[in-house]
Parts: structure tokens; sequence; C-alpha cells
């Protein structure tokens, strides 16, 4: 083979090699990106953030909030501060003793019987209450000896009363008179007043009503008391 032939090869060797090279340089331009690990072509989508997924659920959270119904608890109503089942205030302390100017009242009189009401007066500075039924007995003197029996409790117990400053209520005693009852059995005494303990107190007020009691047992009370109630008090 002469020289001409063997280089006229040689140029077309080359040249064929270039255009394959610019061949395969066109094709990776214009393909597809290859994945440097698996080869294949990706196609999934980046993962939202975390911070994006949780605006998300908390916008979906308020939307739902916003469409659905509202509802209410029914509460029970609080009572009005203070107010009893009696309507007096709750937290109201006892009338004490020393609270209360103790006085009678102007006697009433029935047939055998005759009623006193015994009055209970706030002269505190600050409202008390008074509830149920005061002790009372006949007494010799003031600080003396009691005269027969205590008042025996009549009726019910009634409701509390509060009284404020300078306001009264009211306790009926009955006496009877020792003049029908047996002398030998009742004993007639005579008595300077009334021993008073207000309701639910230990320290007695002395109540100046002179009179007769009995110094025995004629067989029934020779006093009876009510509960307090509002007012100056009426047999």
């Amino acid at each position: 083979m002469g020289r001409r032939s063997r280089q006229g090869m040689v140029i077309r060797a080359v040249g064929g090699l270039a255009a394959l090279v610019a061949l395969q340089a066109c094709g990776a331009s214009s393909g597809t990106p290859v994945s440097p690990v698996s080869g294949s072509a990706s196609t999934a989508s980046p993962a939202p953030s975390p911070s994006g997924a949780g605006v998300s659920a908390s916008a979906a959270a308020s939307s739902s909030a916003a469409s659905a119904p509202a509802t209410t608890t029914p509460t029970a109503s609080a009572p009005s501060a203070g107010a009893s089942a009696s309507g007096t205030t709750a937290g109201t302390p006892e009338c004490r003793s020393a609270d209360l100017r103790v006085a009678a009242g102007r006697t009433n009189g029935t047939a055998g019987t005759f009623y006193l009401p015994i009055r209970f007066t706030n002269a505190g500075s600050h409202p008390c209450e008074i509830v149920g039924f005061p002790g009372v007995s006949y007494l010799s003197a003031p600080g003396g000896t009691q005269v027969g029996d205590a008042a025996q409790r009549q009726g019910p117990v009634g409701s509390p009363v509060v009284l404020r400053p300078g306001q009264t209520a009211s306790a009926i005693v009955g006496m009877v008179d020792v003049g029908v009852l047996p002398a030998s059995s009742c004993r007639p005494t005579p008595v300077a007043g009334l021993r008073v303990y207000p309701p639910d107190q230990t320290a007695s007020v002395f109540v100046a009503h002179a009179g007769r009691g009995c110094a025995g047992h004629p067989g029934q009370p020779q006093l009876t008391v009510r509960a307090v109630r509002p007012g100056a008090g009426t047999p």
C-alpha cells in the first residue's frame, strides 16, 4: 500500500472518532440528567419542611374550629353573695349576751296565764344573728337562787333573725298565775324577776319582774317560752 493511501485512512479514522465524540457530547447536553447513585431519573418532589407541616396542620385546625358550631356548657348559677335559705346573711355572727340589751315588755293576761315579751335589742355596732329559744327561770333576787322549774319550750324553733344595731327581736314567756294552782304542790314563793339566757349563750341577764312563782312542782309548767321572732313582740 502506498504512503498516500495510509495517510488517507488515518485522516478518515480521526475524523470518524471526532464525529463520534461530538455526537456523544451533544446527547449528553440534551438528555435527561442521570442520578449519580442509581443511574435512574429523579422524579421525587422535595419533602416539606417540619415547620411547613406544623403551619399547615395549625391552619387546618383553626379552619375546622371556625366552621364548627359553637357549643356552651350550662353552669349552675352562683347564689347571691351572703344569702342563706332563711333570707339572712351567711357569716353573720351570733348575738352574744354582751351584744344585747334584754328587757321585759308589757304583760298581757288571759285566764290563768300572763304573757310577757322578753326583748333582745342589738346594742352593739355590728349586725348579729339570733335564733331559737332563750332559757328563762324565776329568781328570788338579782343574783339569787332559782325558784322552781325553768321555762318549758313551746312551739317551733323558727328562722334566724338578723339584728342590725338598734333592732329588736322578742320571745314570749307564759307565766301561770300561781293562785290557780294547788298551794300544797306549788308552794307559792315571791320572786324578783327572771334570769334570761339569750339563745345559745351561757351568760345570763337579770330582768326585773316582781311576782310569785312555784318553789314546788304543781304538776304543770309554771313558765313556758316561745322562740325568738322579729320585732318587739305581742302575745
